[in-house]
């Protein structure tokens, strides 16, 4: 069955393999920000274990954040806010087309539930000599057993 650090380790893998971010920029650590133009900080949050009926396994449904950061490189409010939704949309596209979260499981093994993105507008802040915007992200998975 699949743990949290390998739902952890297949969110970073989607968003570093697909170039959404950048290869070395998603990671479970705010070191992320020292380098690039956009960061990504992925989290376990909380899950709930369930035996399932009539098996001998158990479900569980996995809770992770997904931070988003970008580089405020301009100062230009307008382009921030554009490159945040872009990020957003790419982040979230490239995720939902890979219900496994490659690592290697199943579809059967592990879905993928939902994803929930917030923002606080007014809240930007200083990392590395640097402003950084942040969205603040939710995935739920579902981790099913395999009954082996």
């Amino acid at each position: 069955m699949a743990t949290a650090s390998s739902v952890t380790d297949g969110i970073i893998n989607n968003l570093s393999a697909a170039s959404v971010i950048g290869s070395c920029r998603v990671a479970t650590h705010y070191a992320v920000l020292e380098s690039g133009s956009a960061a990504g900080v992925v989290q376990w949050l909380a899950d709930e274990t369930n035996r399932v009926q009539y098996a001998n396994g158990r479900e569980i449904t996995m809770l992770h954040s997904l931070l988003l950061f970008v580089k405020d490189r301009s100062g230009n409010a307008k382009l921030i806010e554009r490159q945040m939704q872009q990020l957003r949309d790419v982040a979230t596209c490239s995720l939902w087309n890979d219900p496994c979260l490659q690592h290697g499981a199943t579809p059967e093994t592990v879905t993928l539930d939902s994803i929930a993105f917030e923002r606080d507008l007014e809240v930007a802040f200083d990392a590395g000599g640097h402003t950084w915007y942040r969205a603040n992200g939710e995935i739920q998975t579902t981790l099913w057993p395999d009954n082996t």
